[in-house]
């Protein structure tokens, strides 16, 4: 039970890491086009 809470913590930090790079590459396309 425990090492499925860890490995849930692990996942909700990969998605949200993978979500902040996803954002972050949406803003520099929206820069460039707005630019």
């Amino acid at each position: 039970m425990r090492v499925l809470q860890k490995n849930i913590i692990i996942l909700h930090l990969l998605v949200d890491s993978t979500l902040t790079e996803y954002v972050k590459n949406e803003l520099n396309i929206f820069q460039e086009l707005v630019l």
